[in-house]
């Protein structure tokens, strides 16, 4: 039984302690960190941030052990740590920006998702032709995310997709053969662009530009490229910044299908479906990351008290009353919160709001709780002093003059 109480009682003391700002707080960092980690999964930065994490964790060694070279020189790095974070991650956190744009909105694509078979089947015919003649081909098919800024030259076109348009783009005679073909909202919106490559050359060093533009589109955004290779008649597809080759069209199919579906439901669900069933791993772990960072940043910074005299206000008096005494006219007030909150805080707006629409004349003992304090929602109103007061009510002899009937 201690063991268990040794469990339980910490956790009752932070339920006590939790403010309902809290609670939006680690909310908030919750959506930024799920956002962040989504885009770690989708990009290529892995090795940049595993050395990130191994100079924190240097800098936290040489805090425990009293290392002081060594916390001299990291203290200077980390004051220029946003500035290094913005050099070396300023497109991913371009797109972290868009990406946190694009949370939770719903998307209506039902012309678009009914056009899909149309398209897919253009695509694969298309694709089919060129692999067995051995023609290259790149078609960049566009997702949610906005892959302007990283196109350029080209032609822009206003096209419907098919097969012979497709394969007449791709003729090694045609002009625009050579780059690629975007498709957006289904239809050829560009041909002939110039995309940026990738440096994963572990994934594309038996293979060309081609292949290094299509995988350098998919790591930048969420759109998919499909590549066909000139030199072996090959179908590829580049999605998510990894790149796979098929011998089976069936599988290029589903993957199409797959994108399509993922990107362009037929019907948009709920929000909170949506916040159920994807990305489980992604959002368990923003959830914990958030906690652990309030637990350790915030919540061990322990709380603060401090008194305030604060004035009482009468909200809804009859008119033809008024508040002749009150024993005392100000209250003392306890408040508490965590951290540097009592900085923000400006004492001339806290005050004791008392509803006075059911008061008679006489005298009358008003016993003052805490949901009278006005404050911020981040303070608890720990005491009150006196708890009660003692007021006397009476006629308003303005107001009884006002009413009287005034001589004719």
């Amino acid at each position: 039984m201690p063991e268990v109480l040794a469990v339980v009682l910490p956790f009752s003391k932070l339920a006590r302690e939790l403010y309902v700002t809290d609670v939006f707080d680690v909310l908030m960092v919750t959506v930024i960190m799920y956002a962040g980690l989504m885009l770690f999964k989708r990009t290529r930065s892995n090795s940049v941030f595993a050395g990130i994490a191994i100079v924190v964790g240097i800098y936290v060694v040489s805090q425990v052990f009293n290392l002081y070279l060594t916390s001299l020189i990291l203290r200077a790095f980390f004051g220029a740590f946003i500035v290094v974070l913005v050099v070396i991650f300023q497109d991913e956190l371009r797109r972290f920006f868009e990406f946190l744009a694009l949370l939770g909105t719903r998307r209506e694509q039902r012309d678009e998702a009914m056009a899909v078979s149309p398209l897919i089947n253009s695509l694969l015919q298309a694709a089919t032709n060129l692999a067995y003649r051995k023609i290259g081909a790149l078609v960049i098919l566009s997702g949610i995310e906005n892959i302007d800024r990283h196109v350029e030259g080209g032609r822009v076109v206003d096209g419907i997709v098919s097969q012979e348009l497709l394969e007449s783009i791709f003729d090694p005679t045609s002009p625009g053969h050579d780059g690629a073909v975007i498709i957006r909202h289904n239809r050829i919106a560009m041909l002939g662009t110039h995309l940026p490559l990738s440096h994963d050359f572990e994934q594309i060093g038996k293979y060309g530009t081609r292949h290094a533009a299509g995988l350098g589109i998919a790591e930048r955004s969420d759109a998919l490229a499909l590549i066909v290779s000139e030199e072996r008649g090959q179908i590829s597809l580049a999605q998510n910044g990894k790149f796979e080759t098929f011998d089976d069209i069936g599988a290029v199919e589903d993957r199409l299908r797959d994108f399509f579906r993922a990107k362009f439901p037929r019907e948009s669900s709920p929000l909170w479906r949506n916040i159920v069933r994807k990305n489980t791993v992604e959002k368990v772990g923003a959830i914990t990351i958030s906690s652990v960072l309030w637990f350790f940043l915030v919540y061990q910074t322990g709380t603060v008290r401090r008194d305030f005299i604060v004035p009482i206000t009468y909200r809804n008096l009859n008119e033809t009353l008024v508040v002749e005494n009150s024993n005392p006219k100000t209250i003392t007030i306890t408040l508490e919160s965590r951290g540097r909150a009592f900085d923000q805080l400006d004492p001339a707006s806290l005050e004791v709001l008392v509803d006075a629409s059911g008061f008679a004349p006489g005298k009358k003992k008003l016993v003052i709780g805490d949901n009278m304090v006005k404050r911020p929602l981040t303070f608890s109103v720990i005491s009150l002093s006196p708890p009660n007061i003692q007021l006397t009510i009476g006629k308003n002899p303005e107001a009884e003059l006002r009413l009287a009937p005034q001589p004719r």
